[in-house]
């Protein structure tokens, strides 16, 4: 059992498994979906199927098999091992941020094959190392990034994605559809507003959080859960931790989570320039559906109805 977890905000990486190979779902991802042009499908798996923490796709980059962690935190896709590349990575440099500690990282391209043979060239971010790689990561994907001005689908229910020509969601027999806008940014990451206490704060969607965390100062004052789990960023610095979770009532797209576990987070960190108040985890995203559509701002949550 991990005594810490490992948070995978903005920027995630690790190394690569040679036993792993792109992956398929037993059934297609797009059934039942009015899509076309399908530009990416894949199976996603995680460490564990109760949590659905850590969701993984197996891929190959430039033909070799990747284990990849799916993370709408993640403002790009990251590698840490310069052997999946067939080229050499730019010679400049930028930081690039997990929680607290950051790390110079460079550009390169490669190209991505999902579990069906759809193959695109996409920009990865190359870094020297990362915690992860401890856990058999190659790297991870940004689902966001993959989709570009195309829309892609997270089915954390049925455990696969897609991407895909944007498409109206108007299966509302099979789905309860809670609609919502994202925030404009420039990194591309999922933004989006919560309500809490009748007031909005911005938050980043992220899949690579296994707990939502809100910033301390607003829920300081709400009833203490369990004790907070400790963690570290993907560069191995270790976040401070509330001493207790708080239980908070807040709304996503307008549906409400009553008294719901969140760890207080205790640092603010804008250091790419966003206003952010903490970030949707796993928790609250899994066994349910998203659809993101960033060139029109769409964020919407759905849930499979039960026939």
């Amino acid at each position: 059992m991990k005594i810490l977890k490992v948070l995978t905000f903005l920027m995630t990486f690790g190394v690569l498994s040679a036993s792993v190979q792109a992956s398929v779902p037993s059934e297609r991802c797009i059934a039942g979906w009015p899509v076309r042009d399908v530009k990416f499908e894949n199976a996603i798996q995680y460490d564990d199927i109760q949590s659905k923490a850590d969701p993984t796709a197996h891929v190959l980059i430039n033909g070799k098999v990747a284990k990849m962690l799916l993370d709408t935190g993640a403002q790009a896709h990251v590698l840490w091992d310069a052997s999946l590349l067939d080229e050499a990575p730019s010679l400049d440099s930028e930081r690039v941020y997990a929680h607290i500690a950051s790390a110079d990282a460079r550009r390169a391209g490669a190209i991505l094959t999902d579990g069906y043979g759809n193959s695109q060239r996409q920009e990865f971010q190359l870094v020297s190392d990362s915690i992860l790689a401890t856990y058999g990561y190659a790297g991870v994907l940004s689902p966001q990034v993959l989709a570009g001005d195309n829309a892609v689908v997270i089915d954390l229910e049925k455990n696969c994605l897609f991407t895909a020509a944007p498409f109206e969601i108007s299966s509302a027999n099979d789905f309860e559809a809670r609609r919502g806008v994202t925030i404009e940014n420039p990194y591309r990451l999922v933004m989006i507003f919560i309500e809490l206490d009748d007031r909005e704060f911005p938050v980043l969607v992220d899949t690579g959080a296994s707990d939502t965390s809100i910033f301390s100062s607003l829920v300081e004052f709400k009833p203490k859960g369990q004790e907070a789990p400790g963690a570290i960023d993907a560069f191995g610095a270790e976040v401070p931790k509330g001493e207790y979770m708080r239980l908070v009532d807040l709304k996503i797209n307008g549906q409400m989570f009553r008294s719901h576990p969140v760890v207080p987070w205790p640092v603010r960190k804008d250091k790419q320039g966003i206003e952010n108040y903490g970030f949707i985890g796993m928790d609250l995203l899994k066994n349910r559906v998203i659809y993101y559509n960033g060139a029109q701002r769409e964020f919407i949550l759905l849930t499979r109805r039960q026939r």
